[in-house]
């Protein structure tokens, strides 16, 4: 199934909740919402430059979106503005470049290009700022906040990829050796992380920074990055216009072609099934897992 409709390219791409609807952002300044059918069920339009990326709540009842505009806002899914985090708060000329809402949605934390990650409530607050998130001058490329929601997952440009604490207000761990991290996500259970990076790599490592397994075999550089949601397989999109499944060992499940440019974010259903693709050729695609994930994990096991 393909989702074409945006006049730019597709930046950011994510399930709701219950699977039954998607959601993109593009730089077109425009989000959507689709069904599965690929009609547009909404349009959001309030950004005035790039939307960076886009992400539901945990209940499914809203929506938010970063941009290149140094905004945030805030929608209920008829489209109307909740809140807008104004640029007040960000460093001029820097974009929103991720975000994500905390397992119980009463949080929001963001990252920015003026090397800061953010923490708000829905009203617009900043809770806590973590200006040592990145050296200054590199980029926070992309956060996560870890399934109980104590802790933060940041990818920097500076190829450093850290876990704050939000209790502590400290950097507990640094994931070293790789180039730019451009995606991060956690494991469902909180005890694995993940990262993409410059280097073409996806590295999954334990919670104290050890690599676990390097994963190996895209040509270009790894865009975006995420867990199935049993934690037993790994999906990565990249800019050499593939998207591929892996299992924990490094080994193709799955290779995703047919795309005429890059792969600029990825996303797995609730189930498992599907996986959704944004491209920079303007179309978001939903792909069919073809191989059970249980069938193959018996299979080697």
């Amino acid at each position: 199934m393909e989702f074409k409709g945006h006049s730019g390219e597709i930046s950011s791409v994510v399930f709701s909740p219950g699977g039954k609807t998607i959601l993109t952002g593009s730089n077109d300044k425009a989000l959507r919402l689709w069904d599965l059918e690929g009609n547009t069920i909404q349009e959001f339009k309030g950004h005035s430059a790039e939307v960076d990326c886009v992400s539901f709540s945990p209940d499914g009842k809203t929506i938010l979106s970063g941009s290149a505009d140094q905004t945030m806002i805030l929608w209920d899914l008829q489209g109307n503005i909740l809140q807008k985090f104004d640029n007040h708060f960000f460093d001029d000329g820097h974009d929103v470049t991720t975000i994500a809402f905390s397992s119980d949605g009463k949080t929001i934390v963001s990252g920015s290009d003026d090397d800061t990650v953010r923490l708000w409530d829905l009203h617009g607050n900043i809770i806590k700022e973590f200006k040592d998130a990145s050296p200054e001058g590199f980029a926070i490329k992309s956060v996560a906040f870890s399934p109980d929601g104590k802790k933060v997952l940041t990818g920097s440009s500076d190829g450093v990829t850290r876990l704050l604490d939000l209790q502590a207000d400290t950097i507990t761990n640094e994931f070293k050796g790789s180039e730019v991290v451009n995606s991060v996500a956690f494991s469902p259970d909180g005890k694995a992380v993940l990262t993409g990076s410059e280097d073409g790599v996806a590295r999954l490592w334990n919670i104290a920074g050890n690599t676990i397994q390097e994963i190996k075999g895209h040509t270009a550089p790894i865009s975006s990055v995420a867990f199935s949601p049993n934690g037993k397989a790994i999906l990565t999109g990249s800019i050499d216009n593939t998207a591929r499944l892996w299992d924990l060992r490094g080994r193709t499940l799955q290779e995703f072609k047919g795309f005429s440019s890059w792969i600029n974010s990825v996303a797995f259903s609730p189930d498992g099934k599907t996986i959704l693709t944004g491209s920079l050729d303007k179309v978001a695609r939903l792909w069919a897992v073809s191989i059970p994930l249980h069938d193959f994990l018996k299979a080697i096991t």
